[in-house]
């Protein structure tokens, strides 16, 4: 079975670039990036998510998908794919993130009673 394109070097990625691949080698990349520079990403993402709220909830505005061809996508389109971009950065993107996720806070609670 193939594994795609190599991915050297994580940590040179862009938000752009990530949103251009396919759920998997985004997670391969994800996985080889350094936190330092997912915290990055993580603050651009927010604010790309501020900046597309803002524009979709603005007065005269339609906060929905169009689903007309257009050259720029809706801001509603935005936010949703940056929204997606962010969990998956943040490490709630798949199944198994959510089961170490419930994991670490079960064990967090049992510290606790002890």
């Amino acid at each position: 079975m193939p594994r795609g394109i190599p991915i050297y070097n994580p940590d040179r990625l862009t938000l752009d670039e990530l949103l251009e691949m396919a759920a998997p080698t985004m997670t391969r990349a994800l996985k080889g990036m350094s936190q330092v520079h997912k915290d990055e990403l993580l603050v651009e993402c927010e604010q790309r998510i501020i900046t597309a709220t803002y524009a979709s909830t603005a007065v005269g505005q339609q906060c929905a998908d169009n689903k007309g061809i257009s050259r720029w996508p809706a801001s509603y389109t935005l936010v949703k794919k940056y929204s997606y971009l962010y969990t998956g950065i943040a490490g709630w993107q798949t199944k198994k993130d959510l089961e170490e996720r419930e994991i670490e806070y079960y064990a967090r609670l049992e510290e606790g009673t002890n």
